[in-house]
């Protein structure tokens, strides 16, 4: 009985040895020129066999407006087996013309005599196109590709990125067209990948090897183009006026953590960025340049020594002008003494004796703590490729000094969407959520899937979150942050100006970094912005040079949402 049974099934993997064996013989000697054509067609109608590339739709107010769409465009590949000896030194010497190429790059392509494709140049103009063609030199061929096109031009160019080059394959680079690679680009539906696929094919047929395949989505992201371009027109402005170097300005729905606009300068042409020399000005400054923030992180220290329940703001110290410690003296600002202060009013002047105070009330790991909390010692994990984390290791050697001087922002290094971030918390009631740019999906067949919401951790008391709110509203409205108020408004904000530690990060130079973060209404908040320059000339501090900035993109931004005043004014 047992050896009946083996019987029957050696008989049976005879029969499918057999099968196996005659099929691939099948493909491979009898149908091997199909399959082999087939393996080269996808070179000569690419367009007919990708799965298309998801698009970038981004918010105009209610509809959707195209950021990043697939545009047919012409391009030259060299089969350089069909191309014979005689036309090769000819091809060598027009196309180089043509295409204004290194005639070595073209002879080195064409010596690959038994490759079916070899691309030479993408984008060509109607012209270029048109003159390779009436060469008639055969294994020289122009096809139309889907090329990626950005309709907003310089726009939005950091959170977007682009589609270039990895060697011959077109892949998402920097933002979100890298961050949304899988997604953008799904599996391709059809279409041979390459001559090997003839044996993969084979098992298909058998059952024996099943393909998945996922299709492309298109991607909603939670930009308004409309606020997008206010955002870069104010940033220009202010940059102009006070010669900064470069700035960023991110504004954010600090509840549910959605970008509504992320503007940075210098920036560049996306259907022009293989023009640019420095590759540096692809980087996305608003989510990897580390800065010393200044007195915009006093409002951290503040949000520690409230929530700890270490002061209120109306507890009172007296200001003397200056804090010895180990050896060192740390003067206001202003180089003033002045008298017994609130809390309020320390934000208010923008006192370091002030938060120096407040922070010595705290033990060091409670400080760190709550530094921590609010997330300047990692990645925010928004959805942006290239994020880099805060630096606060100042504060792990338990220096006092070091303790004291993060109080006021300096000593520690944080990105504008940490501090962004952090600022949203705040204004959340105290609830951090996680930063993104992603709306929706949208699938091929039109269905819109939302994004998955975050749904925050709370990282301050509601009643800590609310103190600090008035606080910072106060600061705007009696404090040195007077031109960013807007009347029948509350707004809250805090400027910072930072000094610019030198390159041996022992002193600090002339240069300044300008920051003004806040948000409105005060009390049911629909928006959190973050405005930044670097680096401005003839202009001493960021109350001066940047409120007006920041009362401008908050007045829109009322005006857009058609936000209700929150009291009575006189106009």
């Amino acid at each position: 009985m047992r050896n009946w049974r083996m019987g029957i099934i050696f008989f049976v993997l005879f029969i499918m040895g057999a099968a196996i064996v005659g099929r691939l013989f099948s493909l491979q000697v009898v149908n091997g020129g199909h399959y082999k054509q087939a393996a080269e067609n996808q070179y000569k109608a690419r367009e007919e066999t990708e799965n298309k590339r998801g698009e970038i739709l981004i918010y105009d107010k209610n509809d959707f407006f195209p950021a990043a769409v697939n545009r047919k465009w012409p391009m030259v590949y060299v089969s350089p087996r069909d191309v014979s000896e005689q036309d090769r030194d000819r091809a060598t010497e027009e196309l180089a013309i043509i295409l204004n190429l290194d005639k070595e790059v073209i002879r080195g392509k064409l010596e690959k005599k038994n490759d079916p494709y070899e691309p030479l140049a993408h984008r060509l103009s109607g012209n270029e196109a048109q003159k390779i063609k009436s060469l008639g030199i055969k294994g020289i061929n122009v096809i139309n590709e889907d090329v990626r096109y950005y309709p907003l031009g310089n726009v939005l160019a950091h959170v977007l990125g682009f589609v270039g080059f990895d060697t011959d394959k077109r892949v998402g680079q920097y933002g979100v067209e890298e961050f949304y690679e899988k997604d953008l680009k799904g599996i391709a539906n059809q279409g041979v990948e390459n001559s090997k696929d003839a044996l993969r094919k084979f098992f298909q047929v058998i059952g024996e090897f099943v393909s998945f395949k996922k299709k492309s989505s298109d991607l909603i992201l939670s930009i308004d183009r409309n606020i997008q371009l206010v955002a870069e027109d104010k940033l220009k402005q202010v940059m102009d006026k006070w010669s900064a170097d470069s700035g960023n300005v991110i504004i954010m729905n600090p509840v549910s953590g959605e970008i509504l606009a992320m503007a940075n300068y210098p920036t560049f042409d996306l259907n022009e960025y293989f023009t640019m020399k420095d590759a540096g000005v692809f980087l996305n400054s608003s989510i990897r340049d580390l800065f010393e923030p200044g007195s915009v992180f006093k409002i951290i220290t503040m949000a520690a020594a409230l929530d700890s329940g270490k002061i209120t703001p109306s507890t009172v110290y007296t200001d003397t002008g200056f804090v010895n410690m180990g050896g060192y003296t740390i003067k206001n600002w202003d180089k003033k003494s002045h008298g017994e202060q609130t809390m309020t009013q320390v934000l208010e002047k923008s006192l370091n004796t002030g938060v120096i105070f407040a922070e010595s009330l705290l033990s060091k790991d409670d400080f760190l703590k709550y530094v921590r909390a609010f997330g300047f010692d990692k990645k925010t994990s928004i959805d942006l490729a290239g994020e880099v984390a805060g630096n606060i290791s100042n504060l792990y050697f338990g220096r006092d000094i070091n303790y004291a001087t993060a109080s006021f922002g300096q000593g520690i290094a944080v990105t504008p969407i940490e501090l962004i971030s952090a600022v949203s918390a705040i204004a959340n009631q105290g609830i951090m959520v996680r930063p993104r740019v992603l709306s929706s999906f949208r699938d091929q067949d039109g269905k819109i899937i939302k994004a998955e919401i975050d749904k925050g951790e709370r990282i301050i008391s509601f009643a800590a979150a609310r103190s600090l709110a008035d606080m910072m509203v106060s600061v705007v409205d009696n404090g040195y942050d007077k031109a960013a108020k807007v009347s029948g408004y509350y707004v809250a904000g805090k400027t910072g100006t930072a000094q610019v530690p030198l390159k041996d990060e022992k002193n600090y130079g002339e240069e300044t970094i300008h920051t003004f973060v806040g948000f409105a209404p005060a009390f049911n908040p629909r928006f959190a912005i973050l405005l930044k320059i670097n680096n401005p000339k003839g202009i001493n501090f960021a109350s001066n040079s940047l409120s007006p900035t920041f009362k401008q993109l908050t007045e829109f931004m009322l005006n857009y949402y058609g936000i209700k005043p929150d009291y009575e004014f006189e106009k």
